[in-house]
């Protein structure tokens, strides 16, 4: 018998929590926390980059382990199911075992609730620190102001909380009810997008009764790519959830009809985005299909990126024909391509970050698997 080897168990420890999908959650909580920034231009002068980008960190790390403790969840429930159906997994074949992916699973979502819930306040007192080489004596007498404290934003930690509820809710019932999984998987990202958009929109611009529970600082343009971004899931998800079946999938022609014409979408839902702080709101079809109009030294980068984001979903879809898993890996992937064609015609930049972000989670997929 084969010795299992400590690397051997760390790598099946980051298949199990599915590392190289970890790329299209930074690229999703990215985008949304762009998104929200750069619609109230304020943000550009009035705030602190420095503590933007300390609360961006601590956002991306609690987000990764959200996803990565809901991922090792999975696998620890389905373990019966796939010592069945696929018994090379780490689990079924003893590399690792249930109940300690089960520990380290609610230990990683308890860390990423906590940070959720410290992140404005963390990234608050490691920027002062930092600005003011602060001792720790100082440190705790600035958490024990009440000014200090009034920096916890309760809005971050709850919606981590209800991300977390469905992560969680998902991996216990998912194999009970299919439609409901979707439903739930389509969920997980829609929060997740929502959540960056949120932790800008509510920390900085409307951060008043920062420990209240009111939702006045809720819009609904903050809903419009969320909603894009969970169709999305919702399409590859339902192709997943038939790997165990034999044979082809069988509604392909609608599965192609749908997935090819999100990057599309981008043409009406990009200015309801974006330009919802101005005072006309008489959007027609024509001035949202026309971006170029806007801003046309961005035109080419959002051209561009369309056209790599629509050839990669025609390929995955190419390649649904011969095998399902490889289709879902590659629809993964296309996470960060969607987010890239959003945010082409207004940041180039940041379209450049996704497009990388891409790159490392096809990396990535030759390391660990994605499914």
């Amino acid at each position: 018998m084969e010795k299992i080897t400590f690397g051997k168990k760390f790598r099946a420890l980051l298949g199990t929590g599915r590392i190289a999908n970890l790329p299209t959650v930074w690229s999703n909580v990215l985008v949304g926390l762009w998104i929200a920034s750069s619609c109230v231009h304020e943000f550009q002068t009035s705030q602190d980059h420095s503590t933007g980008y300390l609360l961006l960190l601590i956002i991306l790390v609690a987000c990764s382990l959200i996803y990565v403790g809901g991922c090792m969840l999975g696998d620890a429930q389905d373990h019966d199911f796939d010592r069945i159906n696929r018994p090379a997994r780490p689990i079924p074949s003893g590399i690792l075992s249930a109940g300690g992916v089960k520990l380290t699973s609610f230990s990683l979502l308890t860390i990423a609730i906590f940070l959720l819930f410290v992140s404005t306040l963390a990234a608050n007192l490691i920027s002062w620190s930092l600005d003011n080489d602060l001792s720790l004596k100082e440190i705790i007498t600035l958490l024990s102001n009440q000014n200090t404290l009034h920096a916890i934003q309760l809005h971050e930690m709850l919606i981590g909380v209800l991300l977390t509820a469905v992560v969680i809710t998902y991996a216990y019932y998912h194999k009970r009810n299919r439609k409901a999984a979707l439903t739930m998987m389509a969920s997980c990202r829609f929060l997740l997008v929502f959540l960056g958009i949120a932790v800008t929109q509510k920390t900085y611009f409307t951060p008043n009764e920062p420990l209240g529970l009111h939702l006045s600082w809720v819009t609904h343009w903050m809903l419009i790519y969320p909603a894009l971004i969970g169709f999305y899931t919702l399409l590859l998800s339902w192709v997943a959830s038939t790997e165990s079946q034999p044979g082809r999938f069988s509604h392909r022609k609608l599965l192609g009809a749908c997935m090819l014409s999100l990057p599309f979408l981008s043409f009406i839902t990009t200015p309801l985005i974006f330009n919802h702080h101005k005072a006309d709101h008489q959007w027609s079809f024509m001035q949202s299909a026309y971006l170029h109009s806007y801003l046309p030294s961005n035109a080419t980068c959002f051209y561009i990126t369309l056209a790599i984001t629509t050839i990669w979903i025609f390929l995955a879809l190419k390649r649904l024909n011969s095998s399902k898993p490889a289709f879902v890996s590659r629809a993964l992937a296309g996470f960060c391509l969607i987010d890239a064609t959003i945010v082409a015609p207004f940041s180039p930049s940041v379209a450049c970050v996704c497009i990388t972000l891409f790159l490392l989670a096809l990396l990535l997929q030759r390391v660990t698997p994605a499914t």
